[in-house]
């Protein structure tokens, strides 16, 4: 990073909470490989039997059930003892197909998550030896975790299915590729949502440094957006692979107050002479230009817009734009708008009010 801090800063990204690896993810996936594990076991140990309403059958025995669906029927069925028996030993070997795909997409995913910590762990160790004014890393742990879920859940009723629905008179072609797609769903979730590592900001005097993937980049703050939610604060930016960060209300809150106000500072600046220039400001789902505004993809002449009020819809707040005559022009939730304490003193210079 070209540029050192010159106020007094604080210490670089914290080391320990690398430390360890994800050891609640890990537990999680550890679990699920053994519930695979225990199905590719009872697939593989236990014995088909052919029964009927809770009894075993005999050869010779025949079975009559109401449900059909199955076969596309209605009203009762008769199946022989040869094809409830092939319906139970597919439905085992279904456990055996399934259990494996569910123990070998756990093992995956977690051998994945231990070699992303190592190089996290390596990547923070390097830039705590900085001194940013103020950081913070995100993990990055919610995509490869709720993706793993997902492929895990279709690697495992793909298989299963696979041969369960077979019986004794085979699987219609409609079946198989049913279960081909769940498998191919499930492994295509599984490489898409492999993890990407770790995030870290470093806040100095002139820029925001992002680290992601190994790849170090500088972003101007004047191209840094902040967006202010009901519980959560949220970054944005461009150019730099990951493009935003979301933050907790009670998360790294000096980082997040550092970061908007030096944000808020530089397009402050900056505005007044790229309105002056043509130039459009980006203020997330507003766009501000000298003769125009632009609300959720919606373009307003600035001749006809009065203010801006405050209104509630269902659980979202959000900003609506009106005429003179109160008329609404235009709305968009107010958590989609960035910089809003900067879009405020910007419309105050045209005499448009934004609570």
């Amino acid at each position: 990073m070209s540029a050192q801090p010159t106020a007094a800063p604080t210490s670089g990204p914290d080391v320990d909470q690398f430390s360890k690896p994800p050891l609640g993810a890990i537990i999680f996936f550890g679990v699920v490989a053994l519930v695979g594990l225990g199905l590719l076991l009872r697939g593989l140990t236990a014995k088909a039997v052919a029964s009927c309403h809770g009894v075993t059958m005999a050869p010779g025995d025949t079975c009559t059930t109401g449900d059909s669906s199955r076969r596309g029927g209605t009203g009762s069925y008769t199946q022989d003892f040869q094809t409830v028996l092939d319906g139970a030993e597919g439905t085992l070997r279904g456990f055996q197909l399934g259990g494996l795909l569910v123990l070998l997409g756990a093992l995956v995913v977690i051998a994945l998550l231990l070699a992303t910590w190592r190089r996290d762990r390596a990547l923070v160790s390097a830039l705590a030896q900085e001194r940013p004014e103020h950081s913070h890393v995100d993990r990055g742990l919610l995509v490869p975790v709720f993706g793993g879920i997902c492929a895990i859940a279709l690697l495992g009723a793909g298989g299963f299915l696979f041969f369960h629905m077979q019986g004794a008179s085979g699987m219609s072609p409609l079946w198989t590729v049913i279960c081909a797609a769940l498998v191919i769903v499930g492994v295509l979730a599984l490489v898409m949502s492999r993890p990407k590592g770790a995030t870290a900001l470093l806040v100095y005097p002139d820029q925001l440094g992002v680290v992601n993937r190994g790849a170090r980049s500088s972003v101007p703050f004047a191209d840094v957006q902040y967006f202010l939610g009901d519980t959560t604060r949220s970054f944005n930016w461009v150019g730099s692979g990951r493009s935003d960060i979301m933050l907790t209300t009670d998360e790294s809150p000096a980082f997040r107050d550092a970061l908007a106000q030096r944000a808020h500072t530089a397009l402050l600046q900056a505005a007044p002479q790229r309105l002056a220039q043509g130039e459009a400001l980006d203020f997330g789902d507003i766009t501000l230009r000298r003769d125009a505004l632009t609300i959720a993809g919606k373009t307003i002449s600035m001749g006809d817009v009065a203010g801006f009020r405050v209104v509630k819809d269902d659980d979202n707040t959000a900003y609506e734009v009106h005429d003179g005559a109160g008329n609404a022009l235009g709305r968009t939730a107010t958590s989609r708008v960035a910089h809003t304490a900067v879009l405020r003193q910007v419309l105050a210079g045209s005499g448009i009010t934004l609570p």
